[in-house]
């Protein structure tokens, strides 16, 4: 397991981890991707560059941004 991928693993584990129940409800705020639709976007990326590891973050840091310029 190369460094990158261990680390983008404890960051997830982290994320998935932390409870966010502070967030107004969704109806007063423009929905904001979820945990899991961005872990999902950054997969779909990955496997788009032909499931290489070592871009984890910024496959990451994309699926952000994509998810949530569509939501804005």
């Amino acid at each position: 397991m190369t460094q990158g991928t261990a680390a983008t693993k404890a960051v997830l584990r982290k994320t998935k981890d932390t409870a966010f129940t502070t967030n107004p409800p969704e109806s007063t705020v423009a929905a904001e991707p979820t945990i899991e639709q961005i872990r999902q976007r950054a997969y779909e990326l990955y496997l788009f560059r032909g499931d290489r590891p070592g871009s984890e973050l910024e496959d990451w840091l994309e699926a952000e941004r994509e998810l949530c310029a569509k939501n804005s």
